[in-house]
């Protein structure tokens, strides 16, 4: 039964009473998890643990349980009370997905007698809960804020997104969606905090509180819902043992002439209150977009700096490619760019590797996404080129390349199938020698090709189906030939063969 998956599990302990009273059949079904997501899910549930020799002994083995959609009617409302409630219970993990409507089930129902006068009956046994170390909430609006201020759990890790509709128009302000008020009861325990719609009071620079033990927080805002890079001094000093942080935008940046006056007016903010309060002495990585960590306005050097997909390569954004490198002066640089004219001799990339910030770099993780292209484009072959002239730039001891081709998947252009077909096809083992010539220093390097793309880089897709620039198209003013009958051309002169062009090397 051990290697059994919980139907095959169910269906056997259905069949064998003495395995339905025994405990190892309800241990394996509850090892991993339990997810109540109607009212007949947790009335059945609740049947379940209830059942057992002794009573209640099934309780001792649920460590995780995930609660979503809310909505529940009154019987099933008194059932996950009880549940919560039973003295054997000891969650470790809790997911609650749709946080408002779970914790606003059966509103006014008196499910037990210490919450009597509580409107909304789930909040108290959800806060009775004293023995969570990992807790994941979406949709907190004015219940979800009210239930993280009545925790009183050891907490390690917490992920809060505070995206309900009424999150914005909270009676106490944006005080009601900051984690460091809400979770000030585990500030000695919690590690790692992330998740999104986090605000702060601008006014407050320091909390009454401190987490010494957090070392990543991660954080999404939301431009298009009014939201803002979040002001860095109140989280500097509240999380001063940060290691990795990312604060960054939740969909993909619209640079337009307000935007950059706005981003540049929290950059010089965020410098001056790092300069006056302090900033963090322990970061080892930041991570985020161009205009996310511009508007971060670090003052100190930062080991390792993770930037989220260039999409555009207009000058403004050149510029702060650079400030950025020269503010963190990184010695590790991972890197995903959509667009291939950013490569090339004088190109954004070019011009910005060999500027002194740059030179520190000593380790690169580059990925190179290949996105749907129209009028302008270039064959991969040229691609490739453009991409090894530009790394080559850099005094690297380790690199690593990954071509993704996950954007072309779906798309009806005939050269998205025959650059696809050219880099199946392409010797990888070639360019990796000849980037080993061609860079002395060089100690390891791979190079590698993918049709996946990765979580964090999925709103970058979305970005380029919305583009209505051609992403893949030439830059800088330059203007080539590259219609999509000379790339095709071109693809098909190639024969999906090795190209080498000397005067690159």
């Amino acid at each position: 039964m051990d290697m059994s998956s919980p139907p095959t599990i169910s269906a056997m302990m259905r069949t064998c009473r003495s395995l339905y009273e025994d405990a190892t059949g309800p241990r394996l079904l509850l090892r991993d998890s339990a997810t109540l997501t109607s009212s007949d899910a947790v009335l059945s549930f609740s049947v379940f643990m209830f059942t057992g020799v002794p009573h209640g002994t099934r309780f001792a083995y649920l460590r995780s349980l995930t609660v979503s959609h809310g909505g529940f009617s009154k019987a099933a409302t008194r059932a996950l009370t009880d549940i919560l409630l039973h003295g054997r219970l000891a969650l470790e993990s809790l997911t609650l997905n749709d946080a408002e409507d779970v914790l606003g089930s059966a509103a006014h129902l008196n499910a037990h007698p210490d919450a009597n006068t509580q409107p909304y009956p789930l909040l108290y046994p959800f806060s009775s809960l004293f023995t969570l170390r990992h807790l994941t909430m979406s949709g907190i609006g004015t219940l979800g804020s009210e239930l993280l201020c009545a925790l009183r759990s050891p907490l390690q890790t917490a992920s809060l997104a505070f995206d309900a509709p009424d999150a914005r128009w909270a009676p106490d302000g944006p005080e009601a969606q900051n984690p460091i008020i809400a979770l000030a009861h585990a500030a000695d325990t919690l590690e790692e905090l992330s998740g999104s719609g986090f605000n702060i009071a601008p006014s407050i620079v320091r909390y009454a509180v401190q987490y010494p033990r957090v070392r990543r927080l991660c954080a999404r805002y939301s431009p298009a819902l009014g939201g803002a890079m979040p002001a860095t001094a109140a989280y500097a000093y509240a999380f001063p043992a940060l290691a990795h942080l990312a604060l960054c935008a939740g969909t993909a940046p619209v640079l337009d002439p307000f935007a950059v006056r706005v981003l540049a007016a929290t950059r010089s903010t965020n410098r001056d209150d790092q300069l006056q309060y302090g900033g963090w002495e322990h970061l080892r990585v930041v991570e985020g977009t161009v205009a996310d960590v511009y508007a971060l306005g670090l003052v100190r050097p930062v080991p390792e700096m993770r930037l989220q997909g260039i999409v555009r390569g207009a000058d403004f954004t050149e510029g702060w490619l650079e400030t950025v490198l020269d503010d963190v002066r990184p010695t590790t640089l991972k890197l995903t760019v959509v667009r291939w004219a950013l490569f090339g001799r004088e190109r954004l990339l070019a011009r910005v590797f060999r500027t002194p910030a740059a030179q520190g770099v000593r380790s690169l993780d580059m990925q190179f996404l290949f996105a749907p292209f129209v009028a302008g484009a270039s064959p991969p072959e040229r691609v490739l080129e453009a991409v090894f002239r530009t790394v080559k730039l850099l005094p690297l001891r380790t690199l690593a390349l990954t071509f993704n081709y996950a954007l072309l998947a779906g798309s009806s252009a005939p050269y998205a199938a025959l650059t696809v077909c050219y880099l199946k096809a392409v010797n990888i083992s070639h360019y990796i020698r000849r980037l080993k010539d061609a860079m002395p220093g060089l100690e390891e390097v791979t190079v590698t090709l993918s049709d996946h793309l990765a979580e964090g880089d999925r709103w970058l897709g979305e970005a380029v189906r919305r583009s209505g620039s051609p992403l893949d198209g030439h830059a800088d003013g330059a203007s080539e030939s590259g219609e999509e009958e000379e790339v095709m051309q071109q693809l098909a002169e190639l024969g999906f063969g090795v190209a080498y062009d000397a005067e690159a090397w």
